[in-house]
């Protein structure tokens, strides 16, 4: 038994039968088998049914003569096959078409459905099934034939055309009257659709059945031709015996009774023959329905073990067509694959103090695949291996040197291999060395709420990279690549280098790989440390000089008045006790000899370089402004409400906003008076003539009591808006 199946696997081998079934065959398999089961269902009540177990044999007969090897009845077959085959499609086109279309006409859905109640669309009603019976067995009383056919789901429309148009009512009188002797109706056939006779005198199609009773006239071999070709059911009403008979799916019944034609009827009066699905296949709600659970399973089991040998038979059937389409008529086809090349015993040149770049273009080669499409459509470019032996290399005299290569499969023969090239170019360079110092980089990644990154140290700080010499000169920098996303405690990441070029941009992989790095990695260690973040600490300034002769220093502050920063926890302990207050040295800003208000820039990261762990929040600009108000001695500034701002000429329509709420008036006098002074003594207006809706920056008219003087004119910014009306509406129910 051993000895033939290895007999059997030899010779089908040769044939790219594949190794193993993939799931996507057993799908087809599948297909081709539910195709085939209608097929043979169908062809058994035709006379084609004979000739296909014919068809069958032969085909048997031709698979053993391929495996055996008979030239030449194969090559017989092979050149008589195709023509055989349109032939068969030829003759038999009646059958075939009919099996597609009771293909088309089933609901694949159906038996998955959940839907919770019936279709009810009727074909026709209760009224019309008792018309049709009763004029049938009326007109089989008095043995007046006719011919009815009812459409169904296949349109007659084709058939309706061969007769008369008549679209009436069906009643039995019509139909009697129709059918009656000597009619100008009565020849041919009546097409029924719904509650309606659309045509008469129609011809129908003859069966080619020769199992048909030879006593059967030819109103009895229409009727069941229709029934061949199309889904209808057709009542016939013999003129020789008044016997009522009906044909359907090719079948013919006679000599009926009432009851049963009504039966009939009434089986095909709703378009889903079979109702209550959702009794079939809905699950039970509770446990009371398990009844129903149970008979469901039974009624699923009794449907899959329905013709169950013919089921198996259109599945033996289905692996057969599958064999004879993957491993019989395998066709030979090309397949490209990029392969990348493996350069192999390095350690041949390495001992000359040498190394070896390949060319980006080079390091993957196209691989041409020709073999059986069974084997090629598996195959991935994983599966193929490209080596470059740098033993070949015969001299290194030139540069570049041609090292050959070699494509392998363990699923191909080698000779079905084939590259684009026999050899490629590799560049043979000295090996030279550098040391970099490493910079790490957190990116866009931000810590986790109220915490930024403090410090970040790598360990090592320094990285020596080695490789061809080309290579080293264009490495700018080292970059550590970090991620701190919501990192919550200080601590150590691993992070991979990144190597700049002169260009600035990164190195690619492809060059990298000719490289070496004295950690053994392209990774480093980086200790990360996070410092918790305050917000509200206070800014003081100081300045150096003194006015010009005069003037005095009124007032100094920042803007903001008020920044973030993050730091370690002593840090922010030192600052806490100076009363979590940064003072910005004067060093910084000098008002000597100035006659007016002094503005100056600082850079708060210069003022904390030389604060231990501690710095400007990234969530605060670093950039501050120190402010200055230089006045003239007996002079000082009053803050007035915009409220007490007169406004002339507005337009009544008009409203006025301010941008702030105050306005800083400096007022000249002597500290005595200056002392006395109240800002209901003063009187601040603008004027808006010719003004509308819109924005302006306006001066303001300042009057003071006798003794004092403005020292600076005073501007405001104004917003001219329209006043809001509110609309009233009213209405009456």
């Amino acid at each position: 038994m051993r000895g033939v199946w290895n007999w059997i696997v030899t010779r089908t081998a040769d044939y790219g039968l594949p190794k193993q079934i993939e799931l996507i065959d057993i799908v087809q398999i599948l297909l081709i088998a539910f195709f085939v089961y209608h097929l043979i269902r169908w062809l058994q009540n035709t006379k084609a049914y004979t000739l296909m177990k014919g068809i069958f044999l032969i085909g048997v007969f031709v698979i053993i003569a391929n495996v055996l090897k008979m030239q030449t009845i194969l090559w017989l077959f092979g050149n008589i096959g195709g023509a055989a085959i349109t032939a068969v499609v030829i003759i038999f086109q009646p059958e075939l078409r009919r099996v597609v279309e009771q293909i088309g006409e089933k609901n694949p859905l159906s038996a998955i459905s959940f839907a919770s109640g019936q279709e009810e669309n009727e074909r026709f009603s209760d009224k019309t099934i008792n018309e049709l019976v009763r004029a049938s067995f009326e007109m089989g009383e008095v043995k007046t034939g006719a011919l009815i056919v009812i459409e169904k789901t296949i349109t007659l429309e084709e058939y309706e055309k061969t007769g008369i148009p008549i679209d009436g009512v069906l009643t039995s009188q019509l139909l009697i009257n129709i059918f009656e002797h000597n009619t100008p109706l009565h020849d041919g056939a009546v097409i029924v659709r719904n509650n309606r006779v659309t045509a008469a005198t129609c011809y129908l199609p003859l069966s080619d059945n020769m199992d048909l009773n030879k006593n059967l006239g030819t109103r009895h071999r229409a009727g069941v031709g229709i029934s061949e070709v199309t889904d209808s059911f057709t009542i016939i009403v013999s003129e020789e015996t008044g016997n009522v008979s009906y044909a359907s799916g090719g079948e013919l019944h006679t000599a009926v009774t009432p009851s049963d034609l009504r039966e009939q009827l009434h089986k095909i009066q709703k378009l889903a023959k079979k109702t209550g699905r959702e009794e079939r296949m809905a699950y039970p709600r509770n446990a009371s329905e398990s009844g129903g659970r149970e008979e469901m399973k039974k009624k699923i089991l009794k449907k899959l073990l329905n013709n169950l040998p013919l089921k198996i038979l259109s599945i033996l059937i289905a692996i057969v067509i599958w064999y004879v389409v993957v491993s019989v008529n395998d066709p030979i086809v090309k397949e490209r694959f990029d392969v990348p090349v493996q350069v192999t015993n390095e350690a041949y040149i390495a001992a000359g103090k040498k190394t070896y770049q390949i060319a980006e273009e080079y390091q993957t080669v196209t691989v041409t695949v020709t073999d059986n499409n069974s084997v090629v459509s598996r195959l991935k470019a994983s599966d193929i291996t490209v080596t470059a032996d740098l033993t070949q290399i015969v001299t290194m005299d030139t540069n570049p040197v041609y090292v050959p290569i070699k494509a392998a499969c363990s699923m191909v023969k080698q000779e079905k291999l084939s590259t684009v090239t026999a050899t490629i170019p590799v560049e043979i360079e000295d090996v030279d060395s550098e040391k970099f110092p490493i910079t790490i980089d957190a990116g866009n990644t931000k810590p986790a709420k109220d915490y930024e990154v403090g410090t970040m140290t790598s360990d090592p700080e320094s990285i020596t990279i080695s490789g061809p010499t080309s290579l080293i000169n264009k490495i700018s920098s080292v970059v550590a690549k970090v991620d701190v996303t919501n990192m919550r405690n200080s601590g150590t990441v691993t992070a991979d280098l990144m190597i700049i070029d002169k260009n600035q941009d990164e190195m690619p992989e492809s060059q990298m790989e000719f490289l070496n790095f004295d950690s053994g990695s392209p990774q480093v260690d980086v200790d990360i440390e996070l410092w918790r973040r305050v917000s509200g600490i206070k800014l003081s300034a100081l300045y150096s000089g003194t006015p010009a002769d005069g003037y005095q220093i009124k007032n100094i502050y920042t803007t903001p008045e008020e920044i973030t920063v993050a730091g370690s926890e002593e840090a922010l302990a030192k600052l806490a006790d100076e009363g979590n207050t940064i003072e910005i040295p004067e060093d910084y800003t000098s008002v000597a000899g100035q006659r007016s208000d002094v503005e100056t820039t600082v850079d708060l990261s210069d003022v904390l370089a030389d604060v231990t762990d501690l710095k400007v929040s990234s969530s605060s600009s670093a950039s501050v402004t120190v402010h200055v108000t230089v006045m003239p001695n007996e002079s000082r500034e009053f803050e007035l409400d915009v409220d007490q701002i007169e406004t002339g000429n507005l337009q009544s329509t008009y409203t006025v906003l301010y941008d702030q709420t105050q306005l800083a008036i400096r007022i000249k006098a002597s500290d005595k008076n200056l002392a006395k002074l109240d800002t209901s003594q003063i009187n601040a207006s603008i004027d808006l003539n010719g003004m509308g809706v819109g924005d302006y920056e306006v001066p303001v008219k300042i009057t003071l009591p006798d003794g004092y003087e403005l020292v600076d004119s005073v501007k405001t910014t104004i917003h001219i808006k329209e006043k809001a009306v509110a609309n009233k509406t009213t209405g009456t129910n």
